[in-house]
C-alpha cells in the first residue's frame, strides 16, 4: 500500500490525515502551513498533497476518533512498572515504530501529556502521531502490531486516564512552592505544542518564545524548571531541531529573559 493509499483508507474511516514531511514527525509547511488545523478527510485535498508530496509521511490527528499512548525506548521499563502494578492494557489497535510503540484507544477527553512517566507520552486533543507506512527518520517502518481491522478500539483503563490528571508530588525544596494545577500543565502543553507545530524558518523563535514564556511562570513558582526544560527539549526534537546544544542554549536563553520577569496568576 503507498502512502496516499493508506492515507485515503484512514480518511475513509473518518480519521483527519496531516501530512508531514518525508521521514520526519512534522507537518510539511508548505503543504499546510497552520499544522494540524488543516488536517482533513477530503479525498481530493489528500491526493493534492500527496501529489506534491508523494514520500510524505501520515499524521493522523488525535482526540478526534482515538488517542495513543506513544511508548518511547525507555518507556518499555514505566510501562512495565505500570502494568505491574495495575494489569494488562486492554488489546486494541497497536502500532510499531522505530523504537517503541503506539497503543490507542478510544478519545479520552485528556489533552497531550509529555513524559507523564518517563519514555510515556499521551496523544490526545490537538495532538498526532504518525501512522503505517510512514517512515521513521532512521529509516525504519512505521508498521501495525494489531490492526485497527483485528481489534476494535477500547476504552483506556482507569489507572491510565488516571496517570494523566495525577499531579505531580510536592517539591522537596521547602523554599519553593510549585503550582500543580491544570493551568500549569496547560502552560507547558500549549508553549511545548507552539514548538512542536512551528514550520521551518521560525522553529527557534518559537522555542525562544516559549522558554521566555514559561521561564516567567517558573520565576513565580507556577512551575518547575526541570518539567519545563523536559518539555521544551522533547517539543524541539518533534519539530526536527536536532542540534541538542543549540537547542538548550535557546532554551535557556529565553529561560533566563523569563525568569528576570517573573508573571504571577491568580490560584
Amino acid at each position: 500500500m503507498t502512502l496516499l493509499e493508506a492515507a485515503l483508507e484512514y480518511a475513509g474511516r473518518g480519521w483527519p490525515v496531516l501530512p508531514l514531511k518525508p521521514r520526519d514527525k512534522v507537518p510539511d509547511g508548505a503543504l499546510v502551513p497552520h499544522g494540524l488545523k488543516e488536517s482533513s478527510t477530503d479525498q481530493a485535498t489528500l491526493e493534492g498533497w500527496w501529489e506534491a508530496s508523494p514520500a510524505a509521511n501520515i499524521g493522523l490527528r488525535t482526540g478526534v476518533a482515538f488517542d495513543a499512548l506513544d511508548v518511547d525506548t525507555d518507556g518499555w521499563k514505566s510501562l512495565a512498572c505500570l502494568v505491574d502494578e495495575n494489569g494488562c492494557l486492554p488489546s486494541g489497535p497497536v502500532v510499531m515504530t522505530a523504537n517503541g510503540a503506539h497503543y490507542w484507544f478510544k478519545v479520552t477527553g485528556q489533552g497531550n501529556r509529555a513524559r507523564f512517566r518517563p519514555g510515556l507520552d499521551w496523544r490526545g486533543q490537538a495532538g498526532y502521531v504518525l501512522a503505517p507506512p510512514s517512515v521513521h527518520p532512521s529509516g525504519s517502518l512505521y508498521e501495525w502490531a494489531i490492526p485497527p481491522d483485528e481489534a476494535e478500539l477500547v476504552a483506556a483503563p482507569a489507572w491510565l486516564v488516571e496517570q494523566l490528571t495525577r499531579r505531580p508530588a510536592p517539591p522537596t525544596q521547602p523554599s519553593r512552592q510549585v503550582d500543580t494545577s491544570a493551568y500549569g500543565r496547560r502552560a507547558i502543553e500549549g508553549e511545548a505544542g507552539k514548538v512542536t507545530l512551528a514550520s521551518v524558518g521560525e522553529r527557534n523563535a518559537k522555542l525562544n518564545e516559549a522558554a521566555f514564556a514559561l521561564g516567567q511562570l517558573v520565576g513565580s513558582g507556577v512551575l518547575d524548571v526541570d518539567d519545563v526544560i523536559a518539555a521544551l527539549l522533547t517539543a524541539a526534537a518533534r519539530c526536527g531541531l536536532n542540534d541538542e546544544t543549540e537547542v538548550r542554549r535557546t532554551i535557556a536563553s529565553g529561560l533566563r529573559a523569563g525568569l528576570a520577569r517573573p508573571r504571577r496568576v491568580s490560584s
